[in-house]
């Protein structure tokens, strides 16, 4: 067998394990880098999934009861989706590198699944991983079922503070304030590429 210099511990995990957290970040809030901040210090690596990437509907809804399939149908509706998939994930790394945590620690996957995780090419094998989830969402809860019938590791987590991206969204639309509400590298990111659509906007 050959030798090789990378440790899992060393190089990614503190504690042999990967936290998993997974959202739409429509945007990436306070209340989302709370939980990703107790991720990282329990864990020392985390691992984050974006939801909905695509940024389209579900295909199908047959797997989930009626209280999840309604939320899940809500969460996916286009004006709750404005920020694409890569403008997500830099908003989500500047907010981390704003709050010293380190991007060598930190490993961002596109979540294509309707509930829990994506599809094993796109994640960690389960004995790595401790999924950090809420349960105040209706199809969080369906999915923690999921997760633990599937074997997974559970770690139910509220952020600290109660922030809606609807609100921020609302706010932005609406021209209030919203700054507060998400870290300062993804403050950055957001004006940056409000400024950015709109010059396209401009040009044609």
């Amino acid at each position: 067998m050959e030798t090789s210099a990378f440790s899992w511990s060393s190089h990614f995990s503190v504690n042999g394990k990967v936290a998993y957290y997974h959202g739409r970040f429509q945007p990436f809030h306070l209340g989302h880098l709370s939980v990703v901040t107790r991720g990282y210090e329990e864990c020392g690596a985390i691992a984050i999934g974006i939801s909905n990437p695509s940024r389209g509907s579900p295909q199908s809804l047959s797997e989930l009861d009626d209280e999840a399939a309604s939320a899940l149908k809500r969460a996916r509706q286009p004006e709750r989706n404005p920020w694409p998939y890569w403008v997500r994930a830099l908003m989500i790394q500047a907010g981390l590198k704003a709050a010293n945590i380190p991007l060598e620690r930190v490993i961002m996957l596109p979540n294509v699944r309707n509930t829990g995780l994506p599809p094993a090419e796109f994640h960690f094998p389960r004995e790595l991983a401790i999924v950090y989830i809420s349960p105040r969402e209706a199809h969080n809860r369906f999915a923690m079922k999921r997760y633990r019938s599937e074997g997974w590791a559970i770690r139910a987590c509220e952020p600290t503070c109660q922030i809606s991206g609807t609100e921020i969204r609302t706010r932005i639309h609406d021209g209030r304030s919203w700054l507060e509400m998400v870290p300062t590298g993804t403050r950055d990111v957001l004006i940056w590429y409000s400024n950015w659509t709109e010059l396209n906007d401009r040009l044609g």
